[in-house]
């Protein structure tokens, strides 16, 4: 359970909201010796200095300072509050310096979640080259096909494909993708080559669920068309869905990005060439909100989009 009791220096008044640099006031002439010299160090008047620290006093209850007009010298309990409050504006100062740290240069822990097969053939030399470059970085680099909601996990950046709804991140494109229609030869010598989207019916179609398992649509020049399809398998993975694709159990799905290089073999082949598979299935990198980024995820945003764009991903096609 969070404790949302407020610390013990700032007041739940109105009249001591600003407790802060009522206590600031009181180190300085604690410090200083003088309400002249912890006003000149203030930059204010010796008076403004004088009339803060009685609010503190009347706050307390208690007197924290032997005045004479000589000298100033802290009283028994003013010596203890002083030792503490010395000790707290430490603590700010150091959390300032901390979060200033933060505000300069790329460092900390940083949270990415990615897709299986793309974070497999892509992202760990890209993940790898920025850690190299930014050493004061951590990452933890976490794989799956499911959506996956920054906010409530917990993640900094996630890389996305497909089309993507409006959800009040920050989207950036990486690169452009396709989705392709593919089989093995061996399973269409067995069955038959489909020529038009409505032959997909008497196929057995392999279903990665974040793409659809239920409709594929396909357009040409002229027209979209949706198929409605069956299967023996569906998955979650679409490393599971391709395997079963490359063992000859039938057709699907698959980014282009995971399949190019068994079509260029001639292990497989692409299906229906002349209709493209809908919807779009660009890359993206995305985290949330605009202000305040912090320079990891900055650094890390502007890094993908580079080092995808300097190898013209992608590139076979």
């Amino acid at each position: 359970m969070v404790d949302t009791q407020k610390p013990a220096f700032i007041g739940s008044n109105a009249d001591d909201s600003d407790r802060l640099s009522l206590i600031s006031a009181f180190v300085n002439v604690a410090s200083l010796g003088s309400f002249s010299a912890a006003a000149e160090s203030s930059k204010t008047n010796a008076s403004t200095i004088s009339r803060r620290v009685s609010r503190l006093e009347d706050l307390l209850g208690v007197r924290l300072f032997n005045r004479t007009t000589r000298r100033v010298s802290l009283t028994e309990p003013g010596r203890l509050y002083y030792d503490s409050c010395l000790l707290i504006l430490e603590q700010i100062a150091e959390a300032d310096a901390m979060m200033g740290e933060f505000t300069s240069a790329p460092r900390g822990k940083l949270r990415i979640t990615m897709p299986v097969a793309f974070g497999r053939l892509h992202m760990v030399d890209a993940i790898t080259e920025f850690m190299i470059r930014y050493p004061d970085v951590e990452v933890e680099a976490n794989s799956t096909d499911r959506f996956v909601d920054l906010v409530a996990e917990g993640y900094d950046i996630a890389i996305r494909t497909g089309s993507l709804q409006d959800s009040g991140l920050v989207v950036r494109q990486i690169a452009a993708n396709r989705r392709l229609l593919v089989g093995r030869r061996s399973y269409l010598e067995r069955h038959f080559y489909p020529r038009q989207p409505e032959d997909l019916v008497h196929l057995n179609c392999l279903r990665f669920t974040n793409y659809s398992a239920a409709h594929w649509q396909f357009q040409n020049e002229r027209e979209i068309r949706d198929i409605l399809i069956s299967g023996t398998m569906t998955s979650d993975s679409s490393d599971a869905i391709y395997g079963a694709i490359l063992k000859g159990l039938g057709i699907g799905l698959v980014a282009e990005y995971m399949c190019h290089n068994e079509i260029a073999s001639g292990e497989i082949e692409v299906l229906l060439p002349e209709w493209a598979v809908q919807p779009e299935a660009k890359i993206y990198i995305s985290h949330i909100g605009s202000r305040h980024i912090s320079p990891k995820v900055r650094a890390f945003s502007d890094f993908v989009v580079g080092y995808f764009r300097r190898r013209d991903f992608p590139r076979w096609n």
